[in-house]
């Protein structure tokens, strides 16, 4: 996923309402060490009619190269498996491979491409 996600995070506490306290699907990466944020991720949206269920990812600045990535996603995929998900997919900037490589780490697959406006070409990964 391209971008700082820092700048979502007043986005999703917006979505929070009355006694709620977390956003559904949406978890911040935390160093075990400092406990600073690294990053956030989740889901995009609701599993669809085939079982599949989006998700997305960004590191600040600071946390990436460090394998966070790939150590959380791949937390989420198994939990995504666990809730009964059969696909868990995902979109990557071409003009970002190491997220790219974030993916194939934990057992994506190439898919396709697409595009987006925002982000541009993008390619398109499934994991089952």
């Amino acid at each position: 996923m391209a971008g700082d996600p820092l700048p979502l995070f007043p986005a999703l506490l917006a979505q929070l309402g009355g006694a709620q306290d977390e956003v559904d699907d949406t978890f911040i990466m935390v160093h075990r060490g400092n406990l600073g944020a690294l990053g956030q991720l989740g889901v995009k949206g609701s599993v669809n009619a085939q079982g599949e269920q989006e998700i997305g990812y960004g590191l600040t600045p600071d946390a990436r190269g460090r394998g966070y990535a790939t150590e959380a996603v791949g937390a989420l995929v198994k939990h995504l498996h666990g809730t009964g998900v059969a696909t868990v997919t995902a979109q990557t900037a071409t003009a970002n491979p190491a997220s790219g490589r974030v993916l194939q780490r934990t057992g994506f697959r190439l898919v396709g491409s697409g595009h987006s406006e925002q982000d541009g070409p993008l390619s398109l990964w499934a994991h089952t």
